[in-house]
């Protein structure tokens, strides 16, 4: 019986040791990894520098601008403009505004009373090239009197306000192809 106590005893611690072995010491690998994103939206700004100021103006004279507009903005844009054109007793039709765009010989002059007509029905024009985040342009703007210009015309005047503005393009593409797509959509 002390044969079968010791073997019954040793079986025993065997299976305690066995048991005990079998969950408390083993081991495995592992690993974690984790990100994080956000998302922060872009801006659109877009400035515009001055046109002209001029005084004594008489018929046959001109004044030049040449207002830079920079795409202060952090997102591509489309850039578009109108003007805003007071006339004073109605002298709209000796005075003339000629806008050159980039890379133009020959801008679009139209007299004045001929602008204000033309934005009545468009609200603006838009230039067919992106303007990229940190670019500008310079666009020239020209007023002048005609020579015929009479009697009249003596202390008229007329305050020209030359407005820019950036319109985001949605899909990312601007190409001259996006242009006119999103400018016919636009009706402009």
């Amino acid at each position: 019986m002390k044969n079968t106590k010791k073997v019954l005893g040793t079986l025993a611690l065997t299976g305690a040791i066995l048991a005990g072995g079998a969950f408390g010491t083993y081991s495995y690998f592992s690993d974690e990894d984790s990100t994080t994103g956000s998302v922060e939206a872009g801006t659109l700004g877009i400035s515009v520098g001055e046109l002209f100021s001029e005084e004594n103006f008489a018929p046959g004279k001109t004044a030049s601008a040449t207002p830079e507009v920079t795409n202060e903005g952090s997102l591509p844009m489309f850039v578009g403009y109108n003007f805003d054109i007071e006339v004073s007793d109605g002298h709209g039709e000796k005075y003339y505004l000629e806008i050159k765009l980039p890379g133009e010989e020959e801008g679009t002059k139209k007299t004045v009373d001929g602008w204000n007509a033309y934005f009545a029905e468009e609200d603006w024009n838009y230039l067919d090239e992106a303007l990229l985040d940190g670019e500008a342009l310079e666009l020239e703007v020209i007023a002048s009197l005609d020579e015929s210009a009479g009697n009249d015309y003596q202390e008229s005047e007329i305050n020209v306000t030359l407005n820019v503005m950036g319109v985001q393009q949605f899909d990312f593409d601007y190409s001259a192809d996006a242009f006119e797509a999103w400018n016919e959509e636009h009706g402009n």
